[in-house]
């Protein structure tokens, strides 16, 4: 399983991956567990790297997906993130595709992480449910 595409934006999940000559999507409602969320969020600091902000100033930044391409040069990695905006919602944000000889340090063991929840999310991991037993 090779994944090309893994989003997480306003609730939704988009899985997009590769197997042999197979292309699967996976789209869902069904929310992630906190870790793939938490994982997510965990790419902020090295988006804001490849971009050029300063991570300090840019709480507002939140990355909402990654898109993976693989060629003869190797793996590359486009990353989307949404920046809150004072005055009129938010802002859409693409880094540029990185190549991974040129990822900031500790991006790759990150985006492996995100590729295992993902395939967690695949196969059921999903975040749990409240029931409220009262209206059973």
């Amino acid at each position: 399983m090779k994944f090309t595409a893994i989003k997480f934006k306003a609730g939704d999940v988009v899985l997009r991956w590769r197997e042999e000559n197979d292309v699967h999507t996976l789209e869902s409602a069904d929310p992630p567990n906190k870790n793939f969320i938490e994982a997510m969020v965990d790419l902020t600091q090295e988006f804001c790297a490849i971009v050029d902000l300063d991570f300090s100033k840019e709480e507002a930044i939140k990355v909402t997906g990654i898109t993976i391409t693989r060629n003869d040069q190797g793996t590359s990695v486009l990353m989307t993130a949404r920046r809150a905006l004072k005055t009129h919602g938010q802002m859409g944000l693409n880094s540029p595709s990185v190549n991974e000889a040129n990822f900031p340090p500790g991006l790759d063991d990150k985006i492996k992480k995100l590729y295992k929840l993902a395939k967690k999310y695949i196969d059921g991991d999903r975040a749990q449910l409240t029931i409220d037993e009262d209206a059973a």
